[in-house]
């Protein structure tokens, strides 16, 4: 796999497939996390757009001290975050009912009990302030380490390492008021 931030360089040196490169690696997952902050996928593919956008706008802003993920992730929190006060939504743990979770489950479980227990999983999620919700997707869908969070979210590691530590405990609460039982 190609690396975002090779790209980004080729990119800025006048070469501009790399930019392409890097709206190919990054898009999807940026929707799908835009989707889930925002509500709305048409709302999302605009803020995504905004992104780029916004990088080809200022493309020295970004210093190749943190990852290009890290960087275009903060680029779109920002925007998303201004979005949902613009609109006043709090939105961001709806829609995940189409998550797939088969990478935790063990994979000789039948396909029925994996959506079960996905279903389960994604409406626990719902439940959760978005501060939690938002945590628990970088790290275990986006797999973001603490200094790409603390980048993220504008929070010092200490600050991630308590909410992701009071994230995972309601977590672990809304899927036992939910009767989920992993032991299924």
């Amino acid at each position: 796999m190609k690396s975002g931030e090779s790209s980004y360089r080729r990119y800025l040196d006048g070469d501009r497939s790399g930019f392409d490169e890097i709206i190919d690696m990054y898009h999807d997952n940026l929707i799908y996390f835009l989707t889930r902050y925002v509500g709305n996928e048409n709302d999302a593919e605009d803020i995504a757009a905004e992104t780029f956008l916004e990088m080809l706008i200022h493309p020295s802003r970004y210093s190749f001290k943190s990852s290009l993920k890290t960087y275009i992730y903060s680029i779109a929190r920002n925007k998303a975050v201004d979005f949902v006060r613009k609109n006043k939504r709090r939105v961001f743990t709806d829609g995940f009912d189409n998550v797939s979770l088969s990478s935790s489950f063990d994979e000789t479980w039948d396909e029925t009990v994996r959506a079960e227990q996905s279903g389960r999983v994604a409406d626990a999620l719902s439940k959760l302030k978005r501060e939690y919700a938002e945590i628990l997707y970088y790290v275990y869908f986006e797999q973001l380490d603490t200094d790409e969070i603390t980048k993220i979210m504008k929070k010092s590691s200490r600050q991630v390492s308590n909410l992701l530590y009071r994230a995972k405990a309601a977590m672990k609460n809304e899927l036992t008021k939910g009767g989920f039982d992993d032991e299924e």
